[in-house]
């Protein structure tokens, strides 16, 4: 296959939608000759913050002089930000070469397009023979298919309500699914959550004798600037780390991510890793990891953020309303079917002088009437657009100048809002990847 046969194929394979379970992964792995058991692991699982904190770990690590592999999903542009080895993503060359490879055993065994990425990274990762790479779980944990590495260090980063069709209505369950990434004798640090999502985790990690490491109880932040484009902040953590640390992440959620991201290179250089403090400060200040509260134009300013649930959503309206409080926003804004729209929406509205809403090309997207329908019932002004690129160049036609632009809801939303932005904006500062 070339390049483009390969990214067909492989986006083909979504016809199978999400099978949870771990057989077809580990017989796949097992006909590809073990790849999974070439690297070090940090294992991510989470509600929200799971890509951030692993965007800070594999930066943390670079500069720490491993060779560092990272595997995230979605992708926002290119299906190649889903696997980097250094922060640079897999050339179209590899990518095309180990899907060829693997195309027989995928078929065979009819595995899920996120089941083909996952064994197309640890194949990738195997070949440029990183040290140690860190995955994020794409859905829950037990059964996810990153579920199939032995980690050095485990991760849960928060516990919210969100996929509630496939880990459960209750924060207990949502949690015990989570925990399923757990392994005996492998610490786990922990973000700060609900007690109800604590107190399940605690009791699967007790019951399989995995060591439980508190973020919180490690790691103390003092917050000292804080502005549209990052934080500084003052970090401690028991002997390893006291200096003050630069993030260009903006958000007090961001600052939180970074606590677990440094407990965690604490513990791994507990664990035999050299990670000095340089490398934790220049890890971090150093870090890419796009349309997480980021404003990419100033004239208008324009806001792109993948927020779609109701934690996430609430962070970026506290970003919103700290930052820009003198006038209503303009949205630009789609979800997917699987969220709770009508309290997104209730977030939104008072923020909103008008709405533009979009559909993603994706059949996971949100009938966009049924979302302009929740706004109009609550008294807002709403327009209904053909595309995401639509709503985008009608939204920087009408609000010029000092106004501010959002466009949020989903990773497809943004994803695909960014040509129309680069080409109106005429920036080009959103993606280092």
């Amino acid at each position: 296959m070339n390049y483009p046969d390969a990214v067909n194929y492989l986006f083909g394979l979504q016809k199978f939608g999400w099978k949870l379970g771990l057989d077809r992964m580990q017989r796949l792995l097992a006909e590809l000759g073990h790849p999974e058991r070439s690297a070090r692991f940090v294992h991510i699982a989470g509600t929200n913050g799971k890509g951030s904190v692993a965007a800070m770990i594999g930066s943390i690590l670079l500069h720490a002089g491993c060779r560092t592999g990272l595997y995230t999903s979605p992708h926002l542009v290119d299906v190649r930000e889903r696997i980097q080895v250094d922060t640079q993503m897999i050339s179209p060359a590899e990518f095309a070469e180990i899907t060829t490879q693997i195309e027989p055993h995928i078929k065979k065994l009819e595995c899920t397009f996120f089941e083909a990425m996952t064994a197309l990274a640890l194949t990738y990762f195997a070949k440029r023979k990183v040290k140690i790479a860190v995955l994020e779980v794409g859905l829950g944990g037990r059964l996810d298919a990153t579920n199939v590495v032995s980690p050095d260090l485990c991760v849960i980063t928060s516990i919210s309500p969100d996929h509630t069709e496939h880990l459960g209505s209750s924060l207990q369950q949502i949690a015990g699914e989570k925990a399923g990434i757990l392994k005996a004798g492998v610490p786990c640090v922990m973000g700060a959550m609900p007690s109800e999502a604590e107190d399940s985790i605690k009791e699967h990690a007790a019951n399989i004798s995995s060591p439980l490491v508190k973020a919180g109880d490690h790691c103390k932040v003092s917050l000292r600037a804080e502005t549209i484009y990052g934080s500084k902040f003052h970090l401690n953590i028991d002997h390893f780390y006291d200096d003050q640390i630069e993030i260009p992440l903006a958000g007090k959620h961001q600052i939180e991510n970074a606590g677990i991201a440094a407990t965690c290179c604490f513990v791994l250089s507990q664990k035999g890793l050299k990670i000095s403090q340089q490398a934790l400060k220049d890890g971090f200040k150093n870090m890419n990891w796009p349309a997480r509260l980021q404003v990419v134009s100033k004239s208008p300013f324009v806001v792109v953020d993948v927020a779609h649930n109701l934690d996430s959503m609430s962070r970026l309206v506290d970003f919103l309303t700290t930052f820009f409080p003198n006038g209503k926003i303009a949205f630009v804004f789609g979800l997917l079917k699987d969220k709770n729209y009508k309290e997104i929406t209730k977030l939104i509205i008072p923020l909103a002088e008008k709405t533009f809403i979009v559909q993603a090309k994706t059949s996971r997207a949100l009938d966009k009437e049924k979302i302009a329908q929740e706004f109009a019932a609550n008294g807002s002004t709403v327009s209904t657009e053909d595309s995401v690129g639509q709503g985008v160049k009608k939204a920087l036609a009408a609000y010029r100048d000092n106004s501010v632009i959002c466009v949020t809801g989903s990773h497809y939303v943004v994803g695909e809002a960014w040509n129309e932005i680069k080409y109106l904006t005429g920036t080009d500062n959103m993606f280092n990847l």
